[in-house]
């Protein structure tokens, strides 16, 4: 019985679990990355309420330490 309840466990676990693959299809994959220099600060297109719905909007400021 413990041996039943344990492979359900880890079936309905691995059924849970994610499947990514390699390619990228989201506005994350397109957005600048931070390094140890410089720190993104980057706002997600659902998050820029108040600015026209037909343009897309980016805006890049660097500022040095």
């Amino acid at each position: 019985m413990r041996l039943c309840l344990t492979g359900i466990f880890f079936l309905l676990l691995g059924g849970c679990a994610t499947h990514s693959d390699a390619r990228c299809n989201t506005a994350q994959c397109t957005r600048p990355l931070s390094s140890p220099q410089t720190m993104v600060i980057w706002w997600g297109p659902e998050m820029r309420q108040g600015l026209p719905k037909d343009t897309a909007v980016t805006s890049d400021a660097f500022i040095p330490e």
